[in-house]
């Protein structure tokens, strides 16, 4: 599920601005983000009971994370520095390089850190993750047919590429939502 949120921001990140953005004064854009976080929520495992599994989990995530937080800061603070305002040459596609790298870093880290925190907290059941996958793939179809209402009438390639991607993975997520329905309890 870790990995299906992260590839869903890394594609929409890639796209652009679309429908999609979450705005204040338009609160409708953001209608898809609820049930992905509803299922996000469900799918989330529970801290361990004893506080020194806590600890085990607080020094897991941290050493997992360290250096993706680390590479996010570094990339952050060259952005606003004014250092890489108008890239010339090659420094350019080093820069953009550098950017999806790090993000792609991250999305991998924080998929590395479930499968560590899986030792430690307490998962998810099957009847949670199968309501989690069924709200995680609603919230992705719901973001597809949104992306696919253009006021201007005309469909950017970019566009219509991410909404077929996010419905791609809607399907795949409410297919393996769905399987999860037969496997008995236990």
């Amino acid at each position: 599920m870790v990995t299906v949120v992260t590839t869903v921001v890394l594609l929409l990140r890639a796209a652009g601005p679309t429908s999609l953005t979450a705005t204040v004064d338009h609160p409708a854009t953001s209608a898809w983000l609820l049930p992905i976080v509803a299922g996000v929520a469900l799918a989330s495992p529970l801290p361990p009971r004893h506080w020194v599994a806590l600890v085990r989990l607080i020094a897991a995530t941290a050493r997992t994370l360290a250096a993706p937080a680390l590479a996010l800061a570094a990339l952050y603070f060259l952005a606003h520095s004014g250092l890489a305002d108008h890239p010339a040459g090659a420094l350019q596609p080093l820069l953009l390089g550098w950017y999806w790298a790090t993000l792609g870093f991250a999305g991998v880290r924080l998929c590395l850190l479930m499968g560590r925190v899986g030792r430690i907290a307490i998962m998810p059941s099957t009847r949670r993750l199968h309501v989690a996958l069924l709200f995680l793939g609603a919230g992705l179809a719901l973001a597809a047919a949104q992306t696919l209402v253009i006021p201007s009438g005309t469909l950017p390639v970019a566009t219509a590429v991410s909404a077929c991607g996010l419905a791609a993975l809607a399907a795949a997520v409410l297919i393996a939502g769905l399987d999860l329905r037969r496997i008995p309890p236990g």
